[in-house]
């Protein structure tokens, strides 16, 4: 968050249902797309540092994640006692108007959130009245205004005549700039320098309104058109000594920030799915970049900020000791990186000179633990210091390179708690950035030896002078990710999560590159479009992911060495994974044809027999297009659900079901296509056999995953972002991916025909078939509760617990028990009749594609109450239905078409 420009932006605000006392500290928190799980760890982890709630920056408020994750903070603040109040970042929201042409209305696009949420339990309050930041007009009795106005003029030396301008507007005033050292005239003097925060606050006091200070270890950001470093180093800590020791206090201390990855300003959790964008994941990002060891130090500071301590009275959160050490993994005075000319993220960023080689450090020891305690820190040479109760900080002595120690060592000589590990000090320019975000490391117990990983052999990938080129395909180009060679650590090591070794090698930017050059340059050469790909990477020649064939150069996947750079490895094989699952599934059908129709006489045998000519041809039109997409979305869930990312981010997975759809879609569209040109459809008139119409059947699915592949690998810009979906993140590149066998894809398949195929066989037949499912209306507890219509035997050969009530899959004739007198005096009655369906004892999963009764009485079940009494199957073309299809499959409302009742009700229709 930037502070406010003038008076058109704001930031800080919020509500509580009674009066607080002061000293409260906030953590200032980006709204965003993090999952309700996470949102509520992150509640939970600054509750357990003692902080009093959040200042939820909201930048864009008409975005559909605002909404999306209040609801869920809210509620679960309420339920802990953790508190939130809105931070209105109306300068983001006037960027995203500027940009998107969304959020136009400045203040008032907030309008809703207050509305929403100013009554929760969890939305603070001073003196009963809702923190905000907003214009006051109209809502004077029913808020506090706290405003960052920090830039406006008169504001730092609380100059008259601005508290005559605006002391009547604000109830109270935040100063955000002064967190930092001074950058264009805003901040302080120094790193952790407070005197700039004296006359403001002063001036807060002498008219009884409150005054809030900014805490913040340092601010890089090096993303989303800006390149900015403002000095970290001890700046954290030295204000924290200094907010510590001042006389007065501030009222309030908002952290700066819990969650700012792009700012580098973090110490809670970065989640992927909030975190993910490329530019800043290159130095932010919580594998690599963690924060989290700062989080002792500030516990330790809330504690004796709300309890009136002086910094030599700071106790560790829990034992003795506590802290942390910090560091670059460049020397600011020697790396050059040299690659300006790829653009504005890779020159120096502002401020990038005030920074300093070395490794920085804070202790907190207990003010109980004696004296005789020291800290060393081992670089490439060793430094010894002493330290005494409450809050130590100091540095080390520059030479830094390599690997970092940091011990503490008590009264007796014994070192009792170390710090090492993270990235190495790098003598070159490993991230291809010039990286001011600092390398984070925890205190943990016990002695340590020195250690680090290094982020490249390649100790120094620079470029400078003529021999850095202007374009992508010029040799040493200037994008990212022609810079990286194949010893780059998360190329070598598979072990890294998919997502990270995408990223790190800056795929993303590859991908665009040669896209963007494909598109520009089509079919050169006579070149296809994966051809091309791989020829720009230098991969194998003659890759035609295209074809369904044997030896088209997609089969098999390349190794690092076989290109010029990881980045097209990992693309190249994120095509040959693609192509392979179409492959596989294209192999598979010409093993189901031969076992479907081999099948067959069983199956009218083993369920009832009907004759060709009752299977329509609207039958079988349905059949063509709705047993592709029920075969085909199942067998894309089957793969991508074993992937751990989408295990790990479900909304991802969810995202891609659209894309996933969209390609089953287009298939049932080439089976539209083929039955309406070709002359398929001789082969599949009623006048043909059972074997030979269910053979054609398969034989249009086998061309239509051929028609699918090829439409995919064409090379148009449609077909380009559905392989990006696929494939971005490297989702296919995950050791534990592996596309389904041919047994896999041959038993979904049958499942898919033998679904449709085993109803109608009832249904069609020329014996009179009622197969019906039967509502018990009891729980599944219940014995036999249709006793008086279903016999024991028939009950259990088509029993059913679904939901905690018992359903039966019967064949039925009649409902009624009636009797007549006789002749002789006596009566004959008659009981219902209730049969077994035939093969129903058949349907245990392990024949028949693995269709179960469950199958057929939970689809039929949704078809019902979905869709009603109608025999119409589900629309495959339906993105909705596809959408259903790729969760349950055959149990989706639509396939099984079988009429469900309770006995009164099946009465009726029946009798």
């Amino acid at each position: 968050m930037l502070g406010l420009k003038g008076v058109a932006t704001f930031a800080t605000a919020a509500t509580l249902l009674h009066k607080v006392a002061a000293r409260a500290v906030f953590a200032h928190y980006m709204v965003g797309t993090v999952t309700q799980e996470h949102a509520q760890k992150d509640i939970d982890d600054a509750k357990a540092l003692g902080f009093d709630g959040f200042a939820l920056n909201i930048g864009d408020a008409t975005q559909d994640f605002v909404s999306d994750t209040l609801s869920y903070m809210f509620p679960y603040a309420e339920s802990v006692g953790f508190k939130l109040y809105i931070s209105m970042d109306v300068y983001a929201s006037g960027d995203a108007c500027y940009k998107k042409k969304t959020s136009c209305n400045g203040p008032f696009d907030y309008q809703w959130v207050w509305d929403g949420y100013k009554a929760s339990s969890a939305y603070y309050q001073i003196d009963g009245k809702a923190l905000i930041s907003k214009w006051k007009n109209g809502l004077a009795n029913d808020m506090f205004f706290m405003p960052d106005f920090d830039e406006t003029d008169g504001y730092y030396e609380a100059a008259d005549a601005w508290w005559d301008y605006w002391g009547n507007v604000v109830d109270g005033i935040f100063s955000w700039e002064t967190s930092w050292p001074e950058r264009k005239g805003f901040g302080g003097l120094t790193a952790g320098d407070v005197s700039v925060d004296v006359l403001p606050m002063a001036g807060a006091h002498n008219r009884s309104k409150p005054y809030m200070m900014g805490l913040s270890p340092l601010q890089y950001k090096n993303a989303y058109g800006a390149n900015v470093y403002r000095q970290g180093d001890l700046n954290l800590v030295k204000r924290m000594d200094n907010i510590l020791n001042m006389d007065p206090q501030p009222d309030y201390v908002q952290f700066i920030t819990w969650n700012d990855g792009p700012e580098s300003h973090y110490i809670g959790n970065l989640w992927t799915e909030q975190n993910n964008d490329t530019q800043p994941w290159f130095y932010a990002n919580q594998e690599f970049w963690p924060h989290t060891a700062w989080q002792p130090l500030m516990a330790s500071f809330i504690e004796a900020y709300k309890n009136g301590k002086k910094s030599t009275e700071m106790a560790p959160p829990t034992g003795q000791v506590a802290g942390a050490m910090w560091y670059k993994t460049i020397l600011v005075d020697s790396v050059d990186c040299g690659y300006e000319l790829a653009g504005q993220y890779y020159e120096k960023p502002d401020g990038f000179t005030a920074g300093v080689d070395d490794v920085w450090w804070s202790v907190i020891l207990s003010p109980d633990a004696g004296t005789g305690w020291k800290v060393k820190i081992s670089g490439e040479v060793d430094h010894e210091g002493a330290l005494h109760a409450g809050l130590n900080w100091g540095n080390s002595a520059n030479k830094v390179s390599g690997a970092q120690l940091l011990q503490v060592i008590n009264p007796s000589g014994e070192v009792v708690m170390s710090a090492t590990g993270g990235l190495c000090v790098d003598t070159g320019c490993p991230n291809l950035i010039y990286n001011s975000n600092y390398q984070v490391i925890p205190l943990e117990e016990g002695s340590k030896s020195k250690q680090c990983t290094a982020i490249s052999k390649a100790e120094d990938t620079t470029c400078s002078g003529t021999s850095c080129k202007s374009t992508v395909f010029d040799g040493n180009g200037p994008s990212a990710w022609r810079n990286v060679d194949c010893t780059w650590y998360t190329v070598e090591n598979a072990s890294y999560n998919a997502a990270t070794r995408w990223n790190t090698i800056f795929t993303e930017s590859a991908w665009a590159d040669l896209n963007q050059y494909w598109l520009s340059h089509p079919h050169e050469g006579e070149l296809n479009y994966t051809n091309e790909i791989s020829n720009l990477v230098h991969g194998p020649e003659h890759m035609d992911c295209s074809k369904m064939a044997d030896s088209v150069g997609c089969d098999s996947f390349v190794q690092c060495d076989d290109v010029n750079h990881p980045a097209g490895y990992f693309i190249l094989n994120g095509y040959v994974s693609i192509h392979n699952f179409f492959w596989n599934t294209h192999t598979a059908l010409t093993r189901v044809q031969a076992s479907v129709t081999n099948q067959i006489g069983d199956l009218t045998t083993t369920f009832a027999e009907f004759p060709s000519s009752t299977l329509t041809d609207n039958l079988v039109m349905d059949f063509l297009g709705l047993g592709f997409a029920l075969f085909t979305s199942p067998i894309f869930n089957y793969a991508l659900t074993k992937i751990p990312y989408y295990s790990e981010n479900p909304l991802q997975l969810s995202n891609l079901k659209d894309t996933i759809n969209a390609l089953v879609a287009n298939g049932v569209t080439i089976i539209k296509d083929v039955i309406a040109t070709d002359s398929t459809p001789l082969e599949l008139g009623v006048e043909n056999t059972l074997e030979k119409r269910l053979d054609t059947i398969v034989q249009v699915w086998y061309s239509t995953i051929d028609s699918m592949n090829e439409s995919l690998f064409n090379g148009t810009s449609n077909s380009i972002d559905i392989l990006h979906d696929l494939v971005t993140d490297g989702k296919l590149l995950e050791t534990s991916f592996d596309t389904p066998s041919d047994s896999d894809i041959a038993a979904m398949v049958e499942k898919a025909i033998f679904g449709l195929l085993i109803p109608l066989t009832w249904t069609l037949s020329p014996d009179t078939h009622n197969a019906v499912v039967v509502d018990s209306q009891s729980t599944c507890d219940t014995s036999n509760p249709l006793s008086s219509y279903i016999s024991s035997s028939v009950a259990k050969s088509g029993y059913v617990c679904y939901n905690n009530n018992i359903y039966y899959l019967v064949d039925v004739v009649s409902l009624d028990r009636y009797c007549q007198s006789n002749s002789q005096g006596g009566q004959l009655c008659r009981d219902p009749t209730v049969n077994k369906l035939p093969g129903v004892g058949e349907l245990d999963g392990s024949s028949w594609g693995g269709v179960t009764v469950e199958d057929l009485v939970v689809g039929a079940l949704n078809t019902w109450t979905q869709m009603g009494n109608t025999s119409s199957f589900l629309n495959p073309s339906d993105i909705g239905a596809l959408d259903d299809i790729f969760d349950q499959g055959i149990r989706s409302a639509g396939v099984v078409h079988i009429p469900v009742g309770t006995i009164s009700e099946l009465k009726k229709t029946i009798d």
